[in-house]
């Protein structure tokens, strides 16, 4: 048993042994079959990678030779088309150097013209100012001669009236001495005799007696009446002959003084005449010279708008070229940018035909890689059997990795090779492009350029145009505003002569005895004024007596000196209202009733609160009263005039007066709104309205009813409907001198017209 165990044991030893050699064998086949594959499959990859490199290169030489034909071919077209573009631009520019020359030509020629036309024009103008200078120079040496022969004579005269009034004056004087010398010695001889003639009549007095004295008396008596005979025809006789020179010297003096105006006149006719003539000569030179010198403009004109139109032809001629040129330029842009696409679809393709190559290739490293990795796992596995090997196929690896780095480093200088060439062709096409962008940018500058300095040329135009226009109206503006203030002055200057005149007229009218007479006496008046004669003596002591007294004689006294110091001054009315008697007025004006002493009372109290409204300062005082315009509505409602009635006319005077108080009260705005917001004040004015308009139509058809009864008798006059017109502003006080003043109302109608009017009650 033991042996057989043994025997099996080594039976199964070496079963297991053989076994194991068995499976090591297959192993150890195994490995170098996959060897002898690897390296059979690495051959024959290479000799697949040899020839597939081979045919690329190949491809890519052709492409690249295809690729340098193509490129070089659209070289010579781009060198040919910029030397086109050059050709083309170096004959504008010569072309437009010929214009521009052609042009300086013609404007040289045009400027030496109008040159040699403005020293004509210099010439002959310089020629009119002398002809014109001398013509006017002869005219004023004409006129000169004229005036100085008039001054010659006019002196003249006047030596010989001076000489003429020297000596009248010297035979005057010579005539008035002669005539007092003759008095004289009339005189003297007359008191000789007279003298001789009284001894005579003494001595004969003594001898004679009585009788000689009467006889002398007698004679005394006519020799009186002898020499008062002879003193008044000798008197007579001197009137006779001072009348007769007066006469003479009026005759003279009138034939003086109209040979003088006659003279002046002709002298203001020859004047005006001479003025009108110059202003006619100077008018057709005027004429002659606008005539030209709008000539001359229109020339300018022409000239300027055949400049304008030669330049914009020229303008145009250029702008067809360039735009011809634009056209072929962009014909062949778009061509070249036909070429550059497909040169760059071109490189698109070699670019993502590398980029495939690249990406297989790096597919194949991956899997290579792989591979690698798995086989040097197994390498690790078979380290040990198989060292002979492993060196083979540690340098056949090797060898493999310096190959495909090889290739790598080949096919990545020929990625960068052909990068290179696209990026120096790209820059090629871009400095192309740059180039002809900045070759165009520059014709639109210069285009540009030259319709700007057109286009400023034609606004220089344009503005001096409009400067010579504004420069045209503001002399014609400073013309008329010249002339219109010299009118101005003028008109003032008459107007103040006019004005000083009827001051001198009216003091001269004024100033004669009369007047001064009455002035005087006025004066007079004013010096024996006594003192309590003055107004305001008077305001205060008829405030006092209306603030004190009681009786009806003493008040009514006080209303009187009362309307006369408020009717003449407003110190007095402005010590009314600050005295309280406006209170105590309107009390009194409340307590009266309609007997004949109480409504003169009534009626001089509402005249002196109608002075005392009529002042601004002290209207509101007036107002201030508490229930006024009540009382002044039962004042309209008593006093309204009725027919029949014998006191009627001063029941309208107060009704009247009472109208104009309440139309001034009622000018305030808040006392008016207050007052219009009570519907019973608008109702009593409306009846009181229709009460004295029946009236008045009733007084029409009487007084026209007793003129078709009485036709022979010369009736009165109608009576007229007042006309409806706001006066209240105009009611002013007394003091007020003023034109547009209006004079209290008296009629009824009238009065309350102007209250309706006032509070702005519809008339019905």
């Amino acid at each position: 048993m033991k042996s057989a165990a043994l025997v099996i044991q080594v039976h199964f030893r070496a079963y297991v042994a053989a076994r194991r050699a068995r499976a090591s064998y297959q192993e150890t086949r195994a490995a170098v079959l996959v060897l002898q594959a690897a390296c059979r499959g690495m051959r024959a990859r290479r000799r697949f990678r040899l020839a597939r490199t081979s045919v690329v290169k190949i491809q890519s030489h052709c492409r690249a030779c295809i690729a340098r034909r193509r490129f070089l071919s659209l070289k010579h077209a781009a060198v040919q088309l910029q030397s086109i573009v050059r050709m083309r631009q170096a004959r504008a520019r010569y072309l437009r150097l010929r214009a521009a020359a052609l042009f300086t030509q013609r404007r040289f020629r045009a400027l030496k013209t109008a040159a040699r036309r403005r020293e004509e024009y210099r010439r002959v103008r310089a020629a009119c100012i002398r002809l014109q200078a001398f013509a006017r120079g002869h005219l004023v040496r004409r006129q000169l001669r004229l005036q100085s022969s008039a001054a010659v004579t006019l002196q003249s005269c006047f030596r010989m009236r001076e000489a003429r009034r020297r000596f009248l004056r010297v035979r005057s004087a010579a005539l008035v001495i002669q005539r007092a010398y003759r008095a004289r010695q009339a005189r003297l001889r007359r008191r000789k005799r007279w003298q001789v003639l009284r001894a005579v009549t003494r001595l004969q007095a003594a001898y004679r007696g009585y009788r000689a004295r009467q006889l002398l008396r007698r004679r005394s008596t006519a020799a009186c009446k002898i020499q008062a005979a002879f003193r008044g025809h000798r008197e007579q006789v001197r009137f006779r002959s001072v009348l007769r020179s007066a006469v003479t010297i009026q005759r003279w003096y009138r034939a003086r003084r109209t040979a003088r105006d006659l003279r002046a006149q002709f002298f203001r006719v020859r004047t005006a005449a001479l003025s009108l003539q110059a202003a006619c000569r100077g008018w057709k030179v005027r004429a002659r010279i606008r005539r030209e010198q709008q000539a001359a403009l229109t020339i300018q004109a022409e000239f300027r708008a055949a400049q304008a139109q030669r330049q914009f032809r020229r303008l145009r001629t250029a702008a067809l070229v360039l735009q011809r040129l634009r056209r072929q330029i962009q014909k062949r842009h778009e061509c070249a940018i036909v070429i550059q696409a497909q040169y760059r679809m071109h490189a698109q393709r070699r670019r993502w035909a590398a980029l495939r190559e690249a990406a297989r290739l790096i597919q194949a490293r991956y899997r290579a890689h792989r591979l690698g990795r798995e086989q040097r796992l197994w390498y690790l596995k078979t380290k040990a059997a198989v060292t002979s090997e492993r060196r083979a196929t540690v340098r056949l690896l090797h060898f493999s990795a310096t190959a495909r780095c090889h290739l790598a480093a080949v096919r990545i200088q020929r990625a960068y090779r052909r990068h290179a060439a696209v990026r120096s062709a790209e820059r090629h096409l871009d400095s192309v492009i740059c180039i002809q962008r900045w070759f165009r940018a520059r014709l639109r500058l210069r285009r540009f350029m030259q319709i700007c300095h057109s286009v400023i040329d034609l606004q220089h135009e344009v503005q001096e145009r409009r400067q010579h226009r504004a420069a045209s109206v503001i002399q014609a503006a400073a013309r008329r505003f010249l002339l219109r203030r010299k009118q101005e002055r003028l008109r003032h200057g008459v107007v103040k002569i006019q004005a000083l005149w009827r001051g001198y007229a009216l003091r001269k009218k004024n100033n004669c005895t009369k007047i001064k007479a009455i002035r005087r006496s006025l004066h007079a008046l004013s010096g024996e004024v006594r003192e309590e004669d003055k107004l305001y003596k008077r305001t205060a002591l008829a405030l006092f007596h209306l603030l004190t007294y009681k009786h009806l004689s003493a008040v009514l006294e006080a209303l009187k000196h009362l309307e006369v110091v408020t009717r003449l001054s407003p110190l007095c009315c402005e010590n009314m209202a600050q005295s309280g008697a406006i209170l105590k007025i309107f009390l009194l004006i409340r307590s009266c009733n309609r007997s004949v002493p109480c409504m003169e009372v009534v009626s001089y109290a509402v005249q002196v609160l109608l002075h005392v409204a009529k002042y601004e300062k002290t209207t509101d005082a007036v107002g201030a009263v508490d229930g006024c315009v009540d009382t002044l509505l039962d004042l309209l409602r008593m006093y309204r005039e009725k027919p029949g009635d014998k006191i009627a006319d001063k029941s309208g005077s107060i009704f009247t007066k009472t109208c104009c108080l309440l139309a001034v009260l009622l000018k305030a705005p808040s006392r008016a709104s207050d007052v219009q917001s009570r519907s019973k004040v608008a109702d009593c004015v409306y009846s009181i309205y229709k009460l004295t308009a029946h009236k008045h139509r009733v007084d029409a058809e009487r007084i026209l009813h007793k003129q078709s009864q009485n036709c022979s008798v010369s009736l009165p006059r109608l009576p007229e409907t007042p006309a409806r017109a706001r006066m209240v502003a105009r009611l002013q006080p007394g003091w007020v001198l003023r034109r547009d003043n209006v004079q209290e109302i008296t009629a009824p109608l009238q009065a309350v017209q102007l209250v309706m009017d006032t509070l702005g009650v519809p008339y019905p």
